[in-house]
């Protein structure tokens, strides 16, 4: 049974504090578990973004994953990225941007740049059906569409408002 991790109202974990991924959505108030995403782009200005298979709703979706017992969001974006694209990243090539919050789960949000061929990436195919490169025009259609995951619009958002205050004053 896998765990995961518990924080309180202030993202401090919670010693001990565990629940099982199956119980997550029972969280008493003023726990939370953690979820995180990365968003990855290539010099053209384009997200890498994974078609998820039905069973797990057939949305475009950023990588991601939740943090399991023990673990931080760091790790868990490394490990995710491994695991669902076969891309390995190092804690130096991701920046934390920011995170989200509902009443219960924190959503930590991490960025790279990185120039990568979708054709040499290994699809942990329980997770992801296929990869593309997407621009910022063309996943606002999708989310218009109501294609692109709903739990992902404010993480993007943010990644985007960081993206154009990063170019505005380096």
């Amino acid at each position: 049974m896998e765990y995961l991790q518990l924080f309180d109202n202030n993202k401090n974990e919670i010693s001990g504090g565990k629940i099982a991924r199956n119980k997550k959505l029972e969280v008493t108030p003023g726990e939370h578990f953690m979820i995180v995403l990365i968003f990855i782009e290539n010099k053209d200005h384009k997200f890498l973004l994974q078609k998820t298979p039905i069973c797990k709703d057939g949305k475009i979706a950023s990588t991601g994953g939740h943090v399991s017992f023990g673990d931080d969001s760091l790790h868990t974006i490394l490990k995710e990225t491994r695991e669902e694209l076969g891309i390995q990243l190092t804690s130096k090539d991701v920046t934390f941007i920011d995170s989200v919050s509902t009443s219960k789960a924190f959503c930590d949000i991490y960025y790279t740049d990185k120039e990568m061929n979708t054709g040499d990436m290994t699809l942990q195919k329980s997770e992801v059906e296929s990869v593309a490169w997407y621009s910022e025009a063309e996943i606002r259609k999708l989310i218009a569409k109501n294609r692109f995951r709903e739990r992902n619009i404010e993480p993007f958002e943010k990644v985007l408002k960081w993206r154009k205050e990063k170019l505005l004053y380096t």
